[in-house]
């Protein structure tokens, strides 16, 4: 059976070496965003989205070179959700632990520190339908980025008003002074590129 696109280890097997820092610029673009977005859907402030995100990333400096890649068995964005939800309940015991510092121990045990773990618990323990709709959106929002900087400004704003935005074909064609055929055209071009460039991120930021 057809499982679809798998992570290419292209880019894996590159951020591999600690010292490549093309590669670590680039996985570092690419899965920002999505760590940050599923911090801030776990209940992270932002700045324990940051600290997650440094973390993250300071483990897998550490777990890329000895990761294996091996298609079938198992996709890279289970195993980065792994260690981002570790990160997580980490910042959620420090806050915890901030947060009562000042009492003492028996209510640090009885109740901040229990009610921290089972909030940490009810938030985790969740499917995994957030991360898998982050990581789509986070291919596509990439995708989006990359299609922007390759097409004219007029062509990118016709697109955004009335395909991101949802204006009628009239009153972008008000706005912007085009015909309706042109705003049309518009549409259907950075939709195939749209399409094709995500096909393309989705071997690169991986399944």
């Amino acid at each position: 059976m057809n499982r679809g696109p798998v992570t290419r280890p292209t880019l894996l097997e590159s951020v591999k070496d600690a010292n490549n820092n093309e590669a670590w610029d680039r996985f570092f673009e690419l899965y920002t965003p999505l760590v940050q977005a599923y911090s801030n859907s776990r209940g992270c402030n932002p700045e324990m989205a940051d600290e997650v995100l440094q973390e993250t990333m300071i483990s897998l400096l550490a777990e890329l070179p000895k990761f294996e890649y091996t298609p079938g068995r198992g996709r890279f964005r289970s195993y980065l959700l792994s260690i981002v939800n570790n990160r997580i309940r980490r910042a959620f015991q420090r806050q915890s632990i901030h947060q009562n510092r000042h009492n003492s121990l028996e209510a640090i045990e009885n109740t901040g520190k229990q009610h921290s773990i089972s909030l940490i618990d009810t938030k985790l323990d969740q499917p995994g339908s957030d991360w898998d709709k982050l990581w789509e959106n986070n291919i596509a929002l990439q995708a989006l980025i990359q299609v922007r900087a390759r097409v004219g400004q007029i062509a990118y704003r016709s697109f955004e008003l009335n395909v991101l935005e949802g204006w009628s074909v009239k009153t972008v064609a008000a706005e912007l002074s085009l015909s309706p055929n042109e705003i049309y055209q518009h549409k259907d071009r950075l939709k195939k590129m749209l399409r094709q460039e995500y096909q393309t991120l989705v071997l690169e930021i991986g399944e």
